[in-house]
């Protein structure tokens, strides 16, 4: 995280200090608190730029991950740092951190979910595969996502959601209405080729030749039928850095603090 604070800038502010008259010292922790958390503030201005610059279409969720603990007279550290808030989703600092530092990434809760009924492997990701409906980032559709947890009997491992499909409503799926035009969706788990998998036990299925995911077989009535995977899994690797938060922190610190600290000193002495 990054942390301004009057200890790291301590030479400038002593060396501005010492050309400021002695009235003013009364007003240093008050005007050392206000600049340091404008700074954290024009960081964090600038970390949402970079991220905007880096990353492909990244949403607004990810570009509003960022928050600011500002100063005080009686702590004067202004903290710019992901947040870790979990109600609205998987936490900025569970995705982002390894943007940051480098190394693998932590599941998203759809993965940890899926894992938890053993149909995602363990240390396994999950990518969208050909059958998999897209938003405006090119992130899997929330609501396919739902269907499969549902499907699956995962749906309950998720905070805040209560849904598991039952027998019943993945028959009238795979059935389909041809009346309305809906084909017959079957969904399935393949590991790999040389494992078994099968509707409701991939444990004692058919040997599989398909790669390692969630597929989808869609119906076409006396035409046959057509498998797409949906997800695909894929083993755990490691992500080089991509957001240079320190860096850009670093940076904006040395070139804006002893300007914005100026300034602060002169409007405390002013008021």
């Amino acid at each position: 995280m990054a942390d301004i604070s009057s200890i790291g800038l301590r030479s400038n502010i002593d060396r501005i200090m010492a050309e400021t008259a002695q009235a003013a010292r009364q007003h240093l922790p008050f005007a050392t608190a206000r600049a340091l958390t404008r700074v954290a503030g024009e960081i964090k201005v600038a970390e949402r730029a970079e991220m905007a610059r880096k990353f492909d279409r990244p949403t607004s969720y990810t570009l509003n991950s960022l928050y600011v603990r500002p100063a005080t007279k009686q702590n004067l550290v202004a903290r710019v740092w992901l947040k870790d808030d979990t109600s609205k989703g998987t936490p900025a600092t569970k995705y982002l951190l390894p943007q940051v530092e480098g190394g693998g990434r932590n599941g998203k809760r759809f993965e940890r979910a899926l894992q938890s009924r053993g149909v995602l492997p363990k240390d396994w990701y999950a990518i969208p595969g050909d059958a998999a409906q897209l938003d405006a980032f090119g992130n899997m559709a929330a609501s396919q996502i739902r269907l499969l947890l549902s499907y699956f009997q995962a749906a309950e491992a998720t905070a805040g959601y209560k849904g598991n499909m039952t027998a019943r409503r993945k028959a009238a799926i795979a059935k389909g209405n041809a009346k309305r035009g809906v084909r017959g969706v079957v969904y399935f788990v393949s590991y790999g080729k040389g494992m078994r998998s099968g509707d409701g036990s991939w444990k004692h299925g058919r040997m599989q030749h398909l790669p390692a995911g969630i597929w989808q077989r869609t119906s076409f009535g006396a035409w046959g039928s057509a498998i797409k995977p949906v997800m695909l899994f894929v083993r755990r690797a490691a992500y080089r850095r991509r957001f240079d938060f320190y860096g850009v922190a670093t940076r904006i610190a040395a070139a804006r603090f002893e300007a914005v600290f100026r300034e602060s000193l002169r409007d405390a002495m002013g008021s």
